[in-house]
């Protein structure tokens, strides 16, 4: 009975061994995604050559990468826990990561779109040719591009924005802004602006918010206009220096002193307490100073 009890067994046991030895389908083999645990506080890194990438937090603990299967073929993803990359090489792709929502995410792409949906850690973007939008409130945000344009809808605490070739659009800004462009339109609104720094050699700069009642504001344009319109009860002291560009106002203000240099003008004006400090330079462009 024993030796007919071992034969039958026998088989049965090695079938099981087989089977837990065999490779099992995980999120990792997915048709469709590639998948790895990655630390709340982790740093992701994300290099996609031509590419459109789409990064979106999540409540996880698992960074996923989504794409079609022959680009996932292509994709590699590697490190684990605190530190993780993912790579594409391919050629007109478009792929989709998400992730724990408080993760340091770095994405750099050459040709392609980038879009961040509800990150709340540290943001660094770094494009070649595309557009870039952002959308929810990371810690903080800095977005370097050669040709493009960013939008960011969203409130992070700093703002760094460069673009060579493009325009910049950040309708809720709010703690520390620095944006700057050489050939594009700068849009700024929102509250609580700490300090702001607003660059753009061949554009015009529309600034549409409420600083704090201490804040540090400065634009400067070669060859497009100005336009600064702040709440009516928000007190500034103004410094303006225009070569070829006319001030035009409709505020209430005290102007402080005006003199020559060259072929230009210096003026020095203050609006109510004076304590919002704005300085403005243009050279070929009017600096229009507006309530709102």
């Amino acid at each position: 009975m024993d030796r007919l009890d071992r034969s039958w067994w026998a088989p049965l046991i090695l079938m099981v061994w087989a089977w837990a030895l065999a490779p099992h389908p995980t999120a990792a083999q997915s048709p469709d995604s590639l998948a790895r645990s990655v630390a709340p506080d982790g740093v992701v890194s994300i290099s996609a050559r031509e590419a459109d990438v789409t990064v979106v937090g999540s409540s996880g603990r698992t960074l996923v990468v989504r794409a079609r299967p022959e680009t996932l073929r292509r994709i590699r993803l590697e490190g684990s826990g605190s530190r993780l990359s993912v790579r594409d090489d391919g050629a007109d792709d478009e792929i989709e990561v998400s992730l724990p929502s408080a993760v340091q995410v770095e994405v750099h792409t050459r040709d392609g779109d980038v879009t961040v949906r509800g990150l709340t850690g540290r943001v660094t973007i770094e494009s070649m040719d595309g557009d870039v939008h952002i959308q929810g409130d990371p810690q903080s945000l800095r977005v370097a591009g050669v040709s493009g344009n960013i939008t960011v809808s969203g409130s992070p605490a700093r703002l760094k924005l460069n673009t060579v070739s493009g325009d910049v659009t950040v309708p809720s800004a709010t703690g520390s802004v620095d944006i700057s462009t050489a050939n594009g339109d700068i849009e700024v609104g929102g509250r609580g602006i700490s300090d702001g720094t607003f660059t753009s050699a061949s554009g015009d700069i529309t600034f549409r918010a409420q600083p704090t009642s201490s804040a540090t504001l400065s634009f400067q344009t070669a060859t497009g206009e100005v336009t600064l319109a702040l709440p009516d009860g928000v007190g500034a002291s103004f410094e303006i220096t225009t070569v070829s560009g006319e001030l035009v106002t409709d505020r209430q203000a005290q102007l402080l002193g005006s003199q020559h240099f060259g072929g230009g003008r210096h003026y020095r004006l203050s609006v109510g307490n004076g304590s919002v400090h704005v300085s403005v330079q243009a050279v070929t462009g009017d600096v229009h100073i507006e309530g709102s």
